[in-house]
């Protein structure tokens, strides 16, 4: 009800209804957070990435698992947004969603060779951006380093979460 869409409205959302848990509109903030990012595509505006080292070994099934744990507890790892159903943009809370980890295997790349692979990913991400109305515009990849070393980049966009939101996310991860 607070989304106030209309039944054709409805049926013209980017998500099948039986995927959908909630609908409601954005804060004041998180509308200039989203139209300042559709004004600006390619910029990676309000794009926010987070590299984490670890320096011991992980289960990958584990690591993924505990993400899917994560999202499952919280809708707004789980929320994607619309913008052109009418005069209100809203978040669409996705009933499940997996996290979208990608695991990347660097252990040929040298320590010198690293860095730049790593700012090469993250500028490319900047570009690319999300597709906020088709993906909740969070990722997470596990860079494989070494057996026993790996880099943890999180990306989100700031109309999902803020800083201090994603630590408290990030906290209960490793938890």
């Amino acid at each position: 009800p607070l989304a106030g869409l209309s039944q054709a409205q409805l049926g013209r959302l980017p998500v099948a209804a039986r995927g959908i848990e909630d609908i409601y509109p954005l804060s004041p903030m998180q509308e200039g957070l989203l139209m300042h990012t559709l004004l600006e595509p390619g910029t990676g505006i309000y794009l926010m990435q987070y590299c984490y080292p670890v320096d011991h070994a992980i289960a990958i099934d584990a690591f993924n698992q505990a993400w899917k744990t994560v999202i499952a507890r919280h809708d707004v790892l789980r929320t994607s947004f619309c913008w052109d159903l009418g005069e209100r943009m809203v978040q669409i809370v996705h009933r499940r969603t997996e996290p979208a980890l990608r695991v990347l295997d660097w252990r040929h790349l040298s320590p010198a060779e690293y860095e730049p692979a790593l700012q090469a990913e993250l500028e490319q991400e900047l570009q690319h951006g999300f597709a906020m109305d088709k993906e909740v515009p969070l990722r997470v990849r596990l860079i494989q380093l070494a057996a026993d070393r790996f880099g943890f980049v999180f990306s989100n966009h700031h109309v999902l979460l803020d800083a201090w939101c994603r630590m408290g996310v990030v906290d209960e991860f490793f938890k």
